[in-house]
This record gives structure tokens, C-alpha cells and sequence, in this order.
């Protein structure tokens, strides 16, 4: 996992260190961001491929997973004939993580029938990533409107951590802890997102120092998923096990920035991201140096973004 990052990584940092280059005498702007991000991410596995009873063996769901989000971005546009830009944007995000739930739950039959474990958890550690890329034509309409298709690449990450459980069922004694405290426990979970997009934003200036910004986005998900069940002493550390599946995701955000002054831009921003992975594989990692698997039914995350950020045109 750690190549994919490094190789989105490398181009997205390319795209962010081309826009003041292909922008020379053109729009451009550099923006810094802070805002609160909230999500909720689950998973659920199958007792084997062929999903047989119990259809869901086991689900993981971690809820109100609520950070602070620092995000740098940069975009420019170069007229290339009359009406149309070149346009070129890149984005760098880091949140940490304040506050969160994890529920872990087994079951014996299907369609989270006949539930033998639960365990409820503190997911208020951990931090969020984002990188994303891409180019596309800017065609203005008139003084007031414009349109920009785009295309580019992305990498999300969440690092999730699990702490402070206890647990609340346990019909099983020899394969469930008793109910109560968990000590010790510090698992960690580690969801990533990426793949290329495609995107539509609608730019409309509302007044002489006024702007709104509609965008929406489709993308193509490959998902990888690596875990660290640090209290589990038949499972390998420090992967314990993996996931991967493939799916789609989609994204709406809505901005207005104004015009403080000559130089400098205040602006607000609304984000919203669906994404899900289904039909996947689940490999299990034993201590003893066999391997097992099932399907990855689906994972699901969604997150919301609220931000101000300062904009600096250039």
C-alpha cells in the first residue's frame, strides 16, 4: 500500500509545483483551509466466497468520526484561444482526528441474525489524507459564467484507530472475550481510496466581489483495507489482515469566495463524498503462517466538510 502512496503521491505533488508554471500570466490562486470534517465508514465480511450462511459473519461500523481538516490548494487557468483556459488544480489535506465510535459485531446467521459478539469502541485517534490531481478546459460563457470539464487522479486515506472497548455480548466464551473492559486494546484500521475521476465545475460570479462554485465529481474506486488486531493472538501483526474491491464514489461541493481587498479572497466551502466497494476479498493472516479468506461484502464511507479558507491570487 505504501507504493500506491508513494506514486500518487509523486503525481499530484507534479501537478501542485506545475500550476504556478503553466499559470505564468494567467488566473491563478493558492488556498489555505481549515474546516470540521465528519465521517462514518463500515465494513462487513461473509463466513466464505460463495456467501453462505451467515451471509454477514462480521461488521465493522465507526460513526461520527469527527476531525479538524487543514487542506493547501492551487489552481490556474491560461487562455488558449478565445473563451477557453487550460485549467490545472491540485490538493493536499491533512485532518486529525478529535472524536469517533467503532462497533464490532459477529453474527451466526443472516442478515445480522443471531448476534454472539458486540464490542463498542472509543475511534477518537487517527487521521484523514487527502490527495487529488487533475486538469481539464475552462469555457466562459459570458462576464458572468463558466464551465470547466475536468479529469484527474486521487488518493484517500483514513487511519482509523480502535481503543478503550468493551464488550457488550459475548454468547461465545471460547471465542469472545467476557463482558466488560478490554484492556490493552489499540487496533488499527487502514482504508484507502483511489483512482481517476471525472468532474464537472460550474463557476458563476454573483456580484462585482462575489463568486459561487458548483462542482460534482465521479470516481473510480480501487479500495485497499489493512488491519492491525493488536489483541488477537492468532492473527500475524503488524497486518493481521487485507481487504480489496472495487466500486465508485461521487462527490458535490458548493463555495462562495469574496473579495476581501485587492490581493486576498475570503471563502466558505461545503464538501460531500459517497464512495462504496462491494464483492471484494477478505485475507486473514494466522499466527502460524496459514492463510484464510471470505468476501468482502461492501464497505461504505461517507464524509462532510465545512470550511473557510484565505485565498491568494497570483
Amino acid at each position: 500500500m505504501a507504493n500506491y502512496r508513494r506514486v500518487i503521491g509523486l503525481v499530484i505533488l507534479l501537478v501542485l509545483v506545475s500550476v504556478p508554471v503553466i499559470g505564468r500570466a494567467a488566473d491563478r490562486k493558492f488556498s489555505l483551509t481549515a474546516g470540521y470534517r465528519a465521517d462514518d465508514l463500515k465494513w462487513n465480511i461473509g463466513s466464505d466466497f460463495a456467501g453462505s450462511t451467515p451471509n454477514i459473519l462480521s461488521e465493522l461500523t465507526w460513526d461520527d468520526i469527527s476531525s479538524l481538516e487543514f487542506a493547501a490548494t492551487s489552481e490556474a487557468y491560461r487562455p488558449i484561444k478565445d473563451s477557453v483556459e487550460l485549467a490545472l488544480l491540485g490538493r493536499v489535506a491533512y485532518a486529525s482526528i478529535l472524536s469517533g465510535d467503532n462497533r464490532d459485531s459477529d453474527y451466526d446467521g443472516d442478515n445480522r441474525t443471531l448476534e454472539w459478539s458486540r464490542s463498542v469502541n472509543d475511534a477518537g485517534d487517527g487521521s484523514l489524507i487527502d490527495l487529488e490531481g487533475g486538469g481539464g478546459f475552462r469555457f466562459v460563457l459570458d462576464q458572468t459564467w463558466s464551465v470547466t470539464p475536468l479529469v484527474g487522479f486521487y488518493f484517500y486515506e483514513q487511519n482509523l484507530v480502535i481503543q478503550n472497548g468493551y464488550q457488550v455480548i459475548a454468547d461465545h466464551p471460547a471465542r469472545t472475550p467476557p463482558v466488560g473492559p478490554l484492556l490493552g486494546l489499540d487496533s488499527r484500521y487502514e482504508a484507502s481510496w483511489y483512482g481517476p475521476w471525472l468532474g464537472l465545475q460550474v463557476d458563476k460570479r454573483l456580484q462585482h466581489h462575489m463568486n459561487c462554485r458548483l462542482s460534482a465529481r465521479w470516481y473510480s474506486v480501487n479500495y485497499r483495507g489493512e488491519a492491525n488486531w493488536n489483541l488477537r493472538t492468532d492473527l500475524q501483526h503488524p497486518v493481521s489482515f487485507e481487504h480489496e474491491a472495487d466500486g465508485d464514489g461521487i462527490a458535490l461541493e458548493l463555495g462562495v469566495d469574496w473579495r476581501a481587498n485587492n490581493r486576498w479572497l475570503l471563502a466558505a466551502g461545503l464538501n460531500w463524498r459517497d464512495f462504496k466497494a462491494e464483492n471484494g476479498t477478505h485475507l486473514v493472516y494466522f499466527s502460524n503462517g496459514t492463510v484464510g479468506g471470505s468476501r468482502l461484502n461492501e464497505v461504505d464511507w461517507e464524509a462532510l466538510s465545512l470550511s473557510i479558507s484565505l485565498q491568494y491570487p497570483f
